[in-house]
């Protein structure tokens, strides 16, 4: 093989491999907005909330700080069609009692409301409860799990959960 020859192969993969790698960089490299595919008929760099309303996306939620429905009413609503009661009674005991009343609603069987306290006596939630005993059951699982699912997170104390308490509970 010629002088001239090895040097045309050497170079011409020279030349391929640098316009290659280039092509590679510009096809794979960044970009203004990643995002693009989803279907939006503005910029999405588009400061105000003015053209919100214009913005034709299902995951129009992921763009604003505020929630469209409370998961707390969703649940409340949920178990109050269920048991076929007021969902202010479910949500009053699911989420507005104090820590003394949770910790007896945790240890609640279904056979003495008297042990509760006065203000949970004639709730519809746990009169129903008391009478479907699957659901009674559920919501006794979901208060036994509440502490090792509720973790807060701290940045300076982080808090290792407890995962054999949680696989003992599955």
């Amino acid at each position: 093989m010629t002088t001239f020859k090895k040097l045309s192969i050497i170079f011409s993969a020279f030349i391929l491999a640098y316009f290659g790698e280039i092509a590679v960089n510009l096809a794979c490299g960044g970009e203004v907005d990643p995002y693009d595919y989803y279907v939006s008929y503005f910029h999405n760099n588009t400061q105000g909330d003015e053209y919100s309303s214009f913005a034709f996306t299902e995951m129009a939620y992921l763009y604003s700080e505020d929630n469209i429905e409370n998961e707390a009413d969703i649940n409340s609503k949920e178990w109050a069609k269920y048991l076929d009661i007021k969902q202010a009674d479910v949500y009053e005991v699911m989420y507005n009692v104090d820590s003394a009343a949770s910790v007896k609603l945790a240890a609640y069987n279904g056979k003495s409301i008297s042990e509760l306290p006065d203000s949970l006596q004639k709730n519809t939630y746990l009169l129903a409860l008391t009478k479907k005993k699957d659901a009674l059951n559920y919501y006794t699982f979901a208060k036994s799990c509440e502490p090792l699912a509720n973790a807060t997170w701290n940045e300076w104390n982080p808090e290792r959960r407890d995962s054999t308490a949680m696989e003992t509970k599955a």
